[in-house]
């Protein structure tokens, strides 16, 4: 133990180590460490005692940091006596968060070291005063490194600069002269293009959208022509609403400029200059944190100028874009929350898209809302690129948890298919494990013949004719190119072993979870432990429009065939129950749980299935 500690303080030494950006500016976080522990050494604290938290690449302007929480919950827990850190703005750039902190350290009986602010954790008066200076210090920093970026980022705006990133659709970046320097240096600067072909697109975008004022349609309409993003993907909503809502292809006129001006927006262009000829560039749009997607900051935080490219859709078109997207952005998509459907994440249609709980208005007896699940392509694509019919979401559910019951319900079936299947198996296998045995018997007299061959010409190679060593060559070069065929077989019929053990390990596997389920599956009193042992036995779901296919765990499939009868009979036997969300007896929201209380379907709907 170190000799600075007491007897009645075993408490360990935290090391705090931050840096916001991954550069070679500024101490690195193994110098912080360096010089801390350098620190604690003269203190005679030993290497044991210490705990190193560091956080990299994270701001300093607050205290959401994982390594920083973990240290102070330690703290909390009283695990610590000292925190030390090279310099205090390491802890934080703000003088609040790192007076809360401090206080909170010393409401434990915790010492703060800064090792080069040369506050030593006596907490006197002075060092109190010390860190409160500092700290204020710190924040003033703080507050001139963010005005240094909002003046970049105006000087940049005054020129219109193209600063990098993902180029928008329709515009390549290319370089162009920026300036020179007093050596003489010239500094290239980037501005956007316009791609023909791409630009044609973004327009059509623009059009479709004031046509029909819906995103969903616009997204059918490319899905239906197989238009694709510049990767290669499908064009989703979202990525349709990035680019409607994109200043830079705007036309810089008398309307965006009234725009901007109403939104509150810092504007660095005179007014003679939206004459409409250039395009939008918009600087400090977006709030970007490590871990986190980009957040659009309020219109009243973005500086906007006029770009050095070419604006394509006019001011006036571009703001009723905007204005359509606000009147839409609180419409929500009539879908319940996953928790309401067994299936959900597992069923797929037959054309290989996902298929999504759709809710209708009406209730079942049960109190459930009911739902059907839908192809997302059949939704997106309105219908043309598939056409593929909804499945009454409830019936289908407890036709698979049905399903799940009966393979479960009888162990000694189970134990009759896993001997019937490791016997399939073996037998299987046999004549594979024959034909390998022959191959490494072959493969192995080879090399004896090959080694003999050697060893004869080492004997023997004086007394040799020519003839007589070139047969033996040969002879060496043939049984070569037969090792190598057969090697070739080997790892052939090793992988097709390996394939058999593992598919009969899988359905083994599947074997043992329906019979350690079999117990429980009528007890289970949540929806989320049906959900759980769903997904423990099975892999997916297919549905084609008339049947459903099972995956289960170790490649074993099961089609519920023909399943209109039960299907019209689930409908008729839960109609009468039908009721609307606007009947007064009807207590449970769009968003309630299922009640897993549910009359299921009879059981020999499912015994048709066998595994």
């Amino acid at each position: 133990m170190s000799t600075s500690n007491t007897d009645c303080d075993n408490r360990k030494y935290a090391i705090y180590a931050r840096k916001s950006k991954f550069t070679a500016k500024g101490e690195s976080i193994n110098q912080q460490i360096d010089r801390c522990k350098l620190h604690l050494s003269s203190m005679n604290v030993a290497e044991e005692d210490i705990i190193i938290f560091e956080d990299e690449g994270y701001s300093g302007g607050n205290t959401d940091r994982p390594q920083f929480k973990e240290m102070m919950d330690m703290c909390e827990d009283n695990k610590i006596q000292c925190v030390i850190c090279y310099k205090l703005d390491r802890i934080s750039r703000s003088v609040s968060d790192f007076t809360n902190t401090f206080n909170n350290l010393e409401k434990h009986n915790i010492r703060f070291i800064s090792v080069s602010d040369g506050l030593n954790g006596t907490n006197s008066p002075m060092d109190k005063a010390m860190i409160q200076l500092v700290a204020v210090f710190a924040e003033l920093e703080r507050n001139i490194i963010a005005e240094r970026i909002i003046d970049n980022m105006t000087e940049l705006a005054q020129k219109g600069r193209w600063l990098g990133g993902t180029t928008p659709t329709g515009y390549k970046s290319v370089e162009t002269f920026g300036s020179t320097n007093k050596e003489g240096k010239v500094h290239y600067a980037r501005k956007l293009e316009i791609v023909p072909e791409e630009m044609e697109l973004i327009k059509r975008i623009y059009k479709l959208y004031l046509k029909t004022e819906s995103l969903t349609a616009v997204q059918a309409t490319l899905l239906n022509d197989n238009i694709k993003t510049k990767m290669g993907n499908e064009y989703t909503r979202f990525a349709i609403k990035v680019i409607l809502s994109n200043p830079v292809y705007a036309k810089a006129d008398n309307a965006v400029l009234k725009f901007f001006e109403n939104k509150g927006s810092t504007i660095y262009a005179e007014d003679t200059e939206f004459d409409g000829t250039k395009g939008m560039m918009v600087y400090n749009k977006t709030k970007q944190e490590k871990n986190t997607s980009h957040k659009i900051k309020p219109y009243n935080e973005w500086i906007v100028a006029i770009g050095e490219h070419e604006g394509v859709i006019g001011g006036a078109d571009w703001v009723s874009v905007q204005n359509i997207l606000d009147k839409n952005k609180d419409k929500n998509y009539n879908r319940p929350r996953s928790h309401c459907a067994l299936l959900s994440g597992l069923l797929r249609c037959k054309c290989g898209s996902i298929m999504y709980p759709r809710v209708a208005k009406t209730y079942n007896e049960r109190g459930e809302r009911n739902f059907a699940y839908a192809c997302k392509m059949m939704l997106n694509s309105n219908r043309q690129r598939c056409n593929v019919k909804r499945i009454n979401g409830n019936f289908l559910d407890d036709l698979v948890w049905e399903q799940i019951k009966v393979l479960t319900s009888d162990k000694s079936e189970l134990a009759k298919q896993l001997k019937e299947a490791q016997g399939n198996f073996e037998s299987d296998e046999q004549p594979v494990l024959k034909e390998l045995e022959q191959m490494k018997k072959r493969l192995s007299d080879n090399k004896q013949k090959q080694k003999n061959l050697i060893n004869f010409i080492a004997n023997n190679g004086s007394k040799m004719s020519p003839e007589m060593s070139d047969d033996a060559n040969e002879q060496y070069r043939k049984l070569e190119n037969s090792n190598k065929e057969i090697s070739s077989k080997i790892i052939k019929l090793e992988e097709v072993v390996a394939q058999s053990e593992q598919a009969f390990a899988n359905f083994k596997d599947l074997a043992t979870r329906l019979s350690e389920f079999s117990a429980a599956l009528d007890t289970q009193t949540t929806f989320e432990d049906k959900r759980y042992a769903v997904r423990q036995v099975i892999e997916h779901a297919e549905w084609d429009g008339e049947n459903v296919k099972l995956f289960f765990t170790g490649n074993r499939t099961v089609e519920l065939q023909d399943i209109k009868d039960e299907l019209a009979n689930y409908k008729k036997a839960h109609r009468k129950w039908a009721k609307t969300s606007s009947d007064e007896n009807a207590t449970l929201g769009e968003d309630s749980e299922r009640d897993t209380n549910a009359l299921s379907l009879p059981e020999k709907v499912c015994q048709r299935y066998p595994l």
